[in-house]
């Protein structure tokens, strides 16, 4: 079921539905997949009428199988829709409106859909990546926050991001942003020489050419460049350039 549903109503290949349930799995495997796509129609007949037709069998090479669900009848596709949505008014510098698309977002987090379930490679991932999604999003709407001028104690939760993604370029720039903002040019090239120093010491490489192009908007203290630093992961040059 979770498969189905991460693959957000696409057709799954039984090949990764296996690959879900097992890392090898055992003769028995295909035999015991159709057990639990029986077990799931029945489930589903329970919650609506017809309800087990929403999961269907695709015939094929290889056969597949596709659960019909709506964008709006389940919290993690809602929170997909509001956080791209979050992310086009920040692209297009609304920031109200990404403000109000992304804490929506948020509210329909509740936990990864994996949480729970075997820890198979197919798990592994897919957890990660969805909390790298989740992640985002905080993310995103730290710096609809930043620029929309609506926050100024953010270092807390951009810090708490980079814990968790230490060499994520953005949310550098989005901490240098912020203490160029809030506490002058001399903290933000604090960040950047920190910036610089774990890429050196831990990968070996130079400073991050977005974290480079923010340190030369720090030094000649161009606000408007630093908030288009922010700002050239979402949208095109044209709007970028031309952000307020």
């Amino acid at each position: 079921m979770v498969a189905l549903l991460y693959e957000s109503g696409s057709p799954v290949p039984t090949r990764r539905l296996l690959e879900c349930m097992w890392d090898s799995p055992p003769a028995s495997a295909r035999a015991n997949l159709r057990t639990q796509i029986a077990r799931t129609r029945t489930l589903l007949n329970q919650v609506e009428p017809d309800g087990g037709q929403r999961l269907e069998t695709r015939r094929g090479p290889e056969a597949s199988y596709q659960l019909r669900i709506n964008a709006d009848e389940l919290d993690f596709y809602r929170f997909r829709y509001s956080s791209m949505r979050g992310r086009q008014s920040l692209g297009q510098c609304d920031y109200s409106q990404a403000i109000t698309e992304l804490t929506q977002a948020l509210t329909y987090w509740s936990g990864s859909l994996t949480e729970g379930l075997p820890p198979t490679k197919w798990c592994r991932s897919a957890g990660a990546g969805l909390h790298a999604e989740y992640l985002r999003v905080k993310q995103d709407l730290i710096a609809a926050e930043l620029l929309g001028h609506t926050r100024r104690a953010l270092d807390f939760d951009i810090e708490n991001l980079l814990h968790e993604e230490p060499s994520n370029t953005d949310t550098w720039v989005i901490l240098a942003a912020a203490r160029f903002f809030n506490q002058g040019p001399i903290k933000a090239l604090d960040v950047i020489r920190d910036c610089r120093s774990m890429f050196t010491d831990e990968y070996g490489i130079e400073l991050p050419e977005p974290v480079s192009v923010m340190q030369k908007a720090v030094l000649d203290q161009d606000e408007g460049l630093v908030r288009r630093c922010i700002l050239q992961k979402y949208e095109s040059p044209r709007l970028v350039h031309s952000a307020p």
